[in-house]
């Protein structure tokens, strides 16, 4: 997994996220973009199939936790279903690309 951040507001997933690796540079640049006051975050999987649930995890704390506003957008049907079959759709702000 490549990951990127083209604006404040902004990260994107490049590959394919299942690794505990992936879950830390996720979690990293998050944080980081929280601890700048950042409360609006657009969270771009730009092909990946999967989340680990982890990463599920941590992005439900920070919704819940930090008052951050997540809007996810999704490339993947796969992810899609997967999601919707955890009911995290609305929690997520789930979009498609």
């Amino acid at each position: 997994m490549e990951i990127r951040q083209p604006n404040e507001n902004t990260i994107e997933l490049i590959g394919n996220v299942k690794t505990i690796e992936d879950y830390e540079q996720i979690k990293e640049v998050i944080d980081s973009m929280v601890n700048n006051g950042i409360k609006d975050i657009n969270f771009k999987l730009l092909d990946s199939f999967s989340l680990t649930s982890s990463v599920i995890g941590y992005l439900i704390k920070i919704i819940n936790l930090e008052g951050v506003r997540l809007t996810t957008y999704i490339s993947d049907e796969r992810l899609m279903k997967l999601l919707n079959s955890l009911n995290l759709v609305t929690l997520f702000n789930v979009r498609e690309m």
